[in-house]
């Protein structure tokens, strides 16, 4: 997990976003919390929670416009 840790803080040096994606329990939740934790990012958001899907499956535009902090 240490190397895709560095490569996720290299990519968002770059990038507005950095897409986790991979099979089910290698870790995306782990290391998305460990970067909240470590200050790289400022809040852990997933799409798994309902409310949030349903917000982003409304109006995308508009759930990511509220968002003033590094999620």
């Amino acid at each position: 997990m240490i190397y895709f840790k560095e490569l996720v803080k290299e990519s968002l040096g770059f990038f507005p976003a950095t897409l986790l994606l991979g099979a089910r329990q290698i870790g995306k939740s782990t290391l998305a919390k460990a970067l909240v934790s470590e200050g790289l990012l400022d809040e852990y958001l997933t799409l798994d929670d309902f409310t949030t899907l349903a917000s982003f499956k409304a109006d995308p535009d508009g759930a990511l416009a509220v968002l003033k902090h590094r999620v």
